[in-house]
């Protein structure tokens, strides 16, 4: 092995060696980079303490590095006032900054008055502008309104956390009645929607309101208007804008949004599917998960008729949705649908290949928690079958119904319910029930129905694949074979049947000879069992 000796060893490149102009983009970089880790756990902390954190560390290397800090201008454009800053060193990053375009956090606290006129003259050159008004800062304390222009700014945040004085504050420094021609970006929690508004412009693509104060909020015809003048707007936020008292008679207007990727919604049933209705909206937003998301809730005050549908006109609106109604471009054809009921919410699943591990759409709907008022998987069913797009349900192969603790196993379904389904799940191949005894028992009995009276349709006339999971079969077994024989003798047997039962959820566990086994395995081309007791 080769040995370099002490005096043909270099010493290491000088950090004084590095071009001047090239340190500040490492640097820059390398703090970007540690403000995304930093983002990454949890909520972001402020850049602007992780900027001036990480580049003292920077300073603290050598007196070169040092110099080159203090005459790069590049490197103070994170300005912040109030929030603990001096004054002082606010005044120093300004001067540092030169003429280059800053962003600048500003926070109003509990204090007897708030001088912003070392900020008034620098507004011109302001690009991102984050404004908190703490808790704590009384009424009487109260914002003045923004006269400057701000032909720079891109975004604009405004936090007023002054839940005990729930009273709209003006936003102060940049005026509204300024064009604003590079203003993308707008991040409000707290505030009153007329206020906001008047910085809504044509060239916004992002958009993220939160919880305005009580009273304050839009109408939702209001805020459609608002967003049918965003043509532009790619990511739309709601977090609870809607007001309980509004329920206005104005006329909703058509909000077409082509370039929106992203939906986060975090609104009840009724109005989440108000707004959904009236929006037209790329078909992509469906395709990607995470890119469309509405957590199930239905906190909103409801009463009567509109409590007990709260998620009827959603699921049909989602449908519609699905189905090409209201949409930009092609959604894929669906083929499969599922409906997963919980305690509270069902989740639908949707998608176009029945063997692909996820459906191509999924989405939680919660469901009235109004005591006495139980919404079941018959309820959901009968509502697709007579409200939703025919064209969709008819084009439907496989059917994947999953119960939870919510129905009872004991409901039981009339025979024109399962006659109703068969007509519109025309082309079904594939039934899948998870915990449904109730629907099991009616589906075998109306199969046992049709062999003594012909007059009757065969229920799923195309079905292939019948699947049961944590069924009880314990008295059963005997109408799934006559099932199974009467669909082999007139010609539609089922190609496979598959009986499985979880293990961890130590339920409906099956408890039959290999006599019934031997019955089924003559009238069916495949069946398959799995955790099966004999």
């Amino acid at each position: 092995m080769d040995v370099v000796s002490a005096d043909q060893a270099k010493p290491p490149t000088s950090f004084a060696t590095f071009p001047p102009d090239l340190l500040p983009e490492i640097w820059l970089f390398a703090i970007g980079r540690r403000q995304r880790e930093l983002a990454n756990p949890g909520p972001a902390p402020r850049a602007y303490y992780t900027h001036w954190h990480e580049l003292r560390k920077f300073m603290s290397v050598c007196k070169h590095w040092r110099e080159v800090v203090f005459a790069t201008p590049a490197l103070w454009r994170e300005v912040m006032f109030g929030g603990g800053v001096a004054r002082s060193v606010t005044e120093k990053m300004l001067r540092r900054s030169g003429q280059m375009s800053f962003n600048l956090v500003l926070c109003y606290r509990a204090q007897a008055g708030f001088d912003a006129s070392l900020l008034e003259p620098q507004v011109y050159r302001v690009r991102s502008l984050e404004i908190e008004v703490q808790d704590g800062y009384l009424p009487f304390n109260k914002v003045r309104e923004g006269t400057y222009d701000a032909p720079l700014l891109e975004e604009l945040k405004v936090v007023n956390m002054t839940f005990l004085f729930p009273v709209d504050h003006p936003i102060p420094l940049v005026g509204p009645a300024f064009q604003l021609p590079r203003l993308r970006t707008l991040d409000f929690t707290g505030m009153a929607f007329d206020t906001l508004s008047s910085y809504f412009r044509p060239t916004i693509t992002s958009l993220d309101i939160k919880v305005p104060p009580t009273t304050l909020g839009p109408s939702i015809p209001a805020f459609l208007r608002a967003l049918s003048e965003m043509p532009l707007l790619e990511c739309l936020g709601t977090n609870r804008v809607f007001s309980d008292h509004i329920n206005s008679d104005s006329q909703c207007v058509e909000a077409k949004l082509p370039n929106l990727w992203q939906m986060i919604m975090f609104e009840d049933e009724v109005t989440s599917a108000e707004l959904l209705e009236h929006m037209t909206i790329p078909a992509s937003l469906f395709l990607s998960p995470g890119n469309f998301y509405r957590v199930a809730n239905t906190s909103r005050g409801l009463d009567g008729a509109e409590l007990e549908d709260s998620h009827s006109r959603l699921l049909l609106v989602i449908l519609a949705k699905l189905n090409g109604q209201g949409i930009i471009g092609t959604v894929p054809t669906p083929t499969s649908l599922g409906i997963r009921l919980q305690s509270w919410s069902f989740t639908l699943e949707v998608g176009d290949d029945a063997s692909a591990p996820e459906p191509f759409f999924s989405h939680s709907i919660g469901l009235s928690q109004t005591s006495g008022l139980r919404v079941g998987m018959n309820d959901l069913l009968d509502l697709i079958c007579t409200s939703g797009p025919q064209s969709l349900i008819s084009g439907i192969h496989t059917l994947r119904l999953h119960w939870g603790d919510r129905e009872d196993s004991r409901t039981s379904y009339p025979y024109t319910f399962i006659a109703d389904m068969q007509a519109l799940f025309s082309n079904l191949e594939t039934l899948q029930l998870d915990g449904g005894d109730a629907m099991f028992r009616n589906v075998t009995t109306a199969h046992a129905a049709c062999s003594t009276d012909p007059a009757l349709q065969k229920p799923f006339p195309k079905l292939q694949n019948f699947i049961l999971k944590n069924i009880d079969l314990s008295t059963g077994m005997d109408s799934l074979y006559v099932m199974a024989y009467d669909r082999a003798k007139t010609g539609t047997p089922l190609s496979r049947l598959e009986l499985s039962y979880d293990p961890e959820t130590k339920v409906n566990r099956v408890q039959e000879s290999d006599y019934h086994l031997d019955l089924l395995r003559c009238v069916v081309g495949v069946l398959e069992t799995s955790d099966l007791e004999p």
